[in-house]
């Protein structure tokens, strides 16, 4: 009998979490298409206020940059679209670059440069000067060690670009020249001019 009453309450409690998952899968369905209807209404916004950022930082007019980015800040979150995300964080990482921020902008620089070079397209430029802005972002800040590590990892993909090529060739010396190794720093120097055409 106990075994009865046992499967009986069983197929009960089954069912109830069929119906539970049902309501579930409605409510996550609801949920998606209310942010689908909310990512229409942003985009425009977020592409507006980012636009904003873009002119403040081109007139070097750091207090309406303020405003841009403090409403970028609050939606950023809303929006989904990913060049429009991209273009968000680059501008806000020059922004804090123009008011001397580097705690917060070398961050964000070193997650766009990770992110591209992770996904490393030959013919993306992004890849190539999202490199050089963490170099020297980092080199300002003190963080000689860190910088001359991403001057290595970039390096080996300059080598069909003779002018980056020597470019980087040229910071790594100029790091190593910081860091007191000026032997190195000259071999690194040597090394850019025989880059050179």
């Amino acid at each position: 009998m106990n075994a009865s009453l046992n499967m009986r309450l069983g197929a009960i409690q089954g069912d109830n979490q069929l119906k539970t998952l049902r309501a579930l899968k409605q409510q996550l369905q609801q949920h998606e298409t209310l942010l689908k209807h909310i990512e229409k209404q942003i985009v425009p916004v977020f592409s507006y206020f980012v636009n904003q950022l873009d002119d403040a930082i081109k007139a070097n007019n750091l207090r309406a940059g303020s405003r841009a980015l403090g409403a970028l800040d609050d939606i950023a979150e809303l929006c989904r679209d990913e060049d429009l995300r991209l273009r968000y964080r680059t501008l806000k990482s020059v922004y804090f670059g123009m008011t001397g921020e580097l705690t917060k902008a070398v961050p964000i620089i070193r997650e766009l440069f990770l992110n591209l070079f992770i996904s490393r397209d030959p013919d993306d430029l992004r890849f190539n000067v999202q490199a050089n802005n963490l170099v020297f972002a980092l080199a300002i800040s003190g963080q000689f060690e860190e910088a001359r590590r991403i001057c290595n990892m970039v390096l080996p993909y300059l080598q069909s670009e003779p002018g980056l090529h020597a470019r980087f060739l040229g910071l790594h010396a100029f790091l190593d020249a910081q860091s007191g190794r000026m032997r190195r720093a000259q071999r690194y120097i040597q090394r850019a001019f025989r880059v050179l055409p």
